[in-house]
């Protein structure tokens, strides 16, 4: 899972470790001592059914140096990326991000 910058760089945020269709997505990525680390995260991506469709269940947990600033921004870049799948699903412009 990466993300592309307009003057050609980018960043690896994490690497999909398992895939089950219609079912889980688990990431692992890690956080540089630039970003409030060292540190670990694992992101589980669950899909359930539910009355009204699919429901979709978001956990992550993270090892090692997790400061109060690193899991603000990270959970900001969690809400960006579920904003962005949800504006996907439903036809809609993408959101931008804004610092």
């Amino acid at each position: 899972m990466y993300e592309e910058w307009d003057d050609g760089g980018g960043l690896l945020w994490g690497t999909v470790i398992t895939v089950e269709p219609a079912g889980r997505l688990q990431i692992v990525g890690f956080g540089f001592p630039n970003w409030g680390g060292p540190s670990q995260f694992f992101a589980d991506w669950d899909l359930e059914p539910d009355d009204s469709g699919t429901r979709l269940r978001f956990s992550e947990h993270a090892i090692g140096r997790v400061s109060e600033s690193y899991t603000a921004e990270k959970d900001k870049g969690w809400m960006f990326l579920l904003e962005a799948m949800k504006a996907h699903i439903e036809g809609k412009p993408a959101p931008v991000w804004t610092d």
